[in-house]
């Protein structure tokens, strides 16, 4: 699951490496376009879906392995997809989320929920969380 997929640079790497399927999510107009344009000629199976994240998460009944979430920087709409990913139990067993925010933000996570490491990027911090 491609959330704030943007480019969907992300979820094509995923469909690059083998994933089985790919949903790319974002409500913005150009972003669909150009992860549209972006999967023109790539093989894979995927669908691209012209919605808001959040309610995305809050109407799915799908399970996922792998959760990309790169969301606008200046917005809590990241950690508000990660607790709706665990109150909707999205996550499938030994599921993770990749999330990207800049250093700056503070983000803060139940470590009984998720085993957590990060690594910086310049001033861009990308977390990991497995679900325990």
């Amino acid at each position: 699951l491609d959330l704030f997929c943007g480019t969907g640079a992300l979820g094509i790497e995923a469909i690059s490496r083998g994933a089985s399927f790919t949903c790319f999510v974002d409500k913005n107009d150009n972003a669909i376009k150009l992860t549209k344009e972006n999967l023109k000629g790539v093989d894979g199976n995927f669908c691209i879906l012209h919605q808001d994240s959040i309610d995305f998460l809050n109407n799915t009944h799908e399970k996922f392995d792998i959760i990309l979430l790169d969301p606008p920087f200046s917005s809590d709409l990241g950690t508000r997809a990660i607790m709706k990913i665990v109150e909707k139990d999205i996550l499938s067993d030994n599921g993770i989320i990749i999330f990207e925010t800049l250093e700056a933000n503070s983000f803060n996570f139940d470590e009984k929920t998720f085993k957590i490491t990060h690594k910086k990027y310049g001033t861009v911090a990308v977390y990991k969380l497995e679900k325990v």
